[in-house]
């Protein structure tokens, strides 16, 4: 009998309505918007005429949060064109943002907190400190008009907005600072997913505003690269499937005994497999899966490249990590394999072409941020069931050899 990790906590925390499981951060946060409340005081105030205004998109988190973000872009470009969508986000998230082209201007901002640099903890904070500064000066010059928080985790935007001068800060109040916006929202544990929560938001704008969920790319948009490409790698030539196994946490990986199986059956199909990824250990481990056929380009791609190699791939198997995501955004049909650390409702891949599969288990979501130590809910998938949804969902092509 499997053990069940035993469900303690369940956001939002239900007296504080913060979506925040470390109880002495919710108390610090707590306590520190009592006494920002008693210095900045925010009422609620009516959305300001659309046409021609300068908006401020609120990113945090990582690439995955920037892409999710982007379809929010693109739904407020395509409902006021005449607007100025400029946005807030981490350094890290640069490779995604760089590929949308309706952004004015991008505010860098690294906060502590979420930095996976290996800077010490006071380079971090000295980072956050300076950006805070750079960007309420640069914003208050810009003179933005509307501000989207699209965070509901801690850390937030909600006390760097009320510094920027922004008269209009929408966002939800779980990430703390709720007091400190012109607009706040209730965050709700429900089965949507992370877009529709921005789109909640958007709504605020205007009620007919649709985050839709069509690719965010077409494959004619990384031609130049793909053929670059097929030079170096003639591998690429021929049709392929993708594998991505690796993601950087460890406790959402499935066993690679088990990618070099699903190698073995798809090489003996006759399909060309190509497993892309990078890091030592994720090079490591395409050796196994070279050994049984496939053809490694680990650490061998740059980010533009890769999505190259996605866009003209014919099916993609992933884990819970940008590679689903990335995916989706491209319109290609693939396969997830997702722990239930969270609830999958949230953060699967927004699009139709993208399915997830989890071992069902009882403590299904547990909200550990670092998983469990069984983890049987990834352990367990197995790889019958990855071949009747790859069976079931992949395209008909006939160039596999």
């Amino acid at each position: 009998m499997e053990p069940i990790q035993k469900k303690s906590w369940q956001p939002p925390d239900t007296k504080s309505g913060l979506y925040v499981q470390n109880k002495y951060l919710r108390w610090w946060i707590i306590l520190r918007d009592f006494v920002l409340i008693s210095i900045f005081r925010s009422n609620t105030k009516d959305i300001p005429n659309r046409t021609g205004t300068r908006f401020l998109i609120c990113i945090n988190g990582h690439l995955g949060d920037a892409l999710n973000a982007l379809y929010v872009v693109r739904a407020i470009k395509t409902k006021f064109p005449h607007s100025e969508i400029n946005v807030i986000a981490p350094r890290w998230v640069s490779p995604i943002l760089h590929l949308n082209t309706d952004l004015a201007e991008i505010f860098w901002f690294d906060h502590w907190a979420i930095n996976r640099s290996k800077k010490s903890i006071l380079s971090k904070i000295a980072i956050t400190a300076f950006d805070t500064l750079q960007v309420a000066l640069k914003t208050r010059r810009k003179k933005i008009e509307i501000a989207i928080d699209t965070y509901y985790y801690w850390p937030n935007y909600s006390v760097l907005l009320r510094l920027t001068g922004i008269k209009t800060r929408i966002g939800f109040i779980s990430g703390g600072g709720g007091k400190l916006l012109t607009n706040p929202y209730k965050w709700t544990n429900k089965p949507v997913h992370y877009v529709q929560y921005i789109g909640e938001l958007c709504a605020a704008l205007d009620s007919k505003i649709r985050i839709d969920s069509s690719p965010m790319w077409k494959k004619s948009d990384f031609t130049k690269e793909y053929n670059l490409l097929k030079e170096r790698h003639p591998c690429l030539v021929k049709s392929y499937i993708v594998l991505h196994p690796g993601s950087g946490a460890h406790w959402r990986k499935w066993a690679p005994v088990e990618w070099a199986r699903l190698t073995d059956v798809l090489i003996k199909m006759g399909y060309n497999v190509i497993v892309t990824g990078s890091g030592v250990e994720e090079e490591k481990e395409a050796d196994l899966y070279a050994s049984h056929g496939a053809v490694s380009l680990v650490g061998k791609i740059t980010f533009v490249e890769y999505l190259a190699v996605l866009a003209n791939a014919n099916f993609v198997f992933g884990v819970e990590s940008l590679c689903g995501h990335l995916t989706a955004a491209l319109g290609v049909n693939g396969l997830m394999l997702y722990t239930g650390t969270t609830r999958n409702a949230h953060w699967k891949p927004w699009g139709k072409s993208v399915t997830t599969l989890t071992y069902s288990v009882a403590c299904a979501p547990c909200y550990l941020s670092r998983g469990c130590e069984s983890m049987n809910c990834m352990k367990r998938i197995d790889l019958d069931e990855v071949l009747r949804i790859f069976f079931r969902s992949r395209p008909t092509f006939v160039e596999n050899v």
